[in-house]
């Protein structure tokens, strides 16, 4: 008998000893399921957990508020909840990751336009089965703004080369035509820059000055007159860098070429739109 009551009290040990042990082991889970949703809940981020029928586990406020869902949409199944439904091909997509334990990634856009990247990945058990499905949504609405804003810019940027290229390749047209007319003329057209520097002679000019093709661009017109016809023309030319066309008439000693000449001599500014000189163009014929 003795030996009965002492097996009876030995077994009711060993229960207590278990009930303890389940007890400390709920109450550690139970602190640990309260840390982790105090974590989910602090995060500014849209998670949503599935189980493995699919049904809404947890949420983050986040992702309340990203999908309209409310309490009462916990536990229900993915297909129920409509408001999920704004992100095309949702439903498939989960489903897919929880039946091939594979993770999946994408950029989205919901009804109203705004685009999203959405990260699906599965909950493993032990054994490496998946148990369910953790679900992250990223806004990338302001990402993709700024990107479109980039690839206006790019185009428009793009445009303006194209525009400024078309108005070179017109400009260097009307130049050739210039030449090809100025070349043609018997009367001498040099232009000068607002520093005073041959940028086009015709060849009536470069002939008179006994020089080749383009053997007068960049030279100065003080250097090219020389000292004494520089001084005598300096105030025409001064007067019509100053915006008011002026013209010479008499004799001129060129030092440089061809000497003693009697020539009429008109200048006439180049202005911008604004209207600012920026050189002169010279009319020059030898009497």
């Amino acid at each position: 008998q003795s030996q009965t009551m002492g097996r009876r009290f030995s077994s009711r040990g060993v229960e207590s000893r278990l009930l303890e042990g389940l007890q400390i082991r709920n109450h550690r889970l139970a602190a640990a399921n309260k840390d982790f949703e105090t974590l989910l809940n602090s995060l500014n981020l849209s998670i949503v957990m599935f189980d493995r029928n699919l049904r809404i586990h947890r949420c983050t406020p986040a992702a309340r508020k990203a999908f309209n869902l409310t309490p009462a949409d916990l536990g229900r199944p993915l297909s129920e909840v409509r408001q999920m439904a704004s992100f095309p091909d949702l439903g498939s997509l989960v489903r897919k990751v929880m039946e091939t334990a594979h993770s999946q990634e994408r950029e989205v856009r919901d009804q109203d336009g705004r685009w999203f990247s959405l990260h699906v990945c599965p909950l493993f058990k032990k054994e490496g089965e998946a148990r369910g499905v953790i679900l992250a949504l990223f806004d990338l609405n302001a990402q993709k703004r700024r990107e479109d804003e980039l690839a206006e810019a790019n185009s428009r940027l793009q445009d303006e080369l194209a525009l400024r290229k078309q108005a070179e390749e017109t400009a260097r047209g009307m130049e050739r035509q210039f030449r090809v007319v100025a070349d043609s003329l018997n009367d001498m057209i040099p232009y000068v820059s607002a520093d005073l520097r041959v940028q086009f002679s015709n060849r009536a000019h470069e002939k008179w000055w006994g020089v080749p093709h383009g053997g007068l661009d960049g030279r100065s017109l003080a250097e090219l007159l020389g000292p004494r016809a520089f001084e005598l023309l300096r105030p025409y030319v001064e007067e019509a860098l100053h915006g008011r066309p002026t013209s010479f008439e008499g004799y001129v000693d060129y030092e440089n070429g061809p000497g003693r000449r009697y020539v009429r001599t008109d200048y006439i500014p180049d202005r911008t739109e604004t209207g600012t000189v920026v050189g002169l163009y010279i009319g020059k014929n030898d009497m």
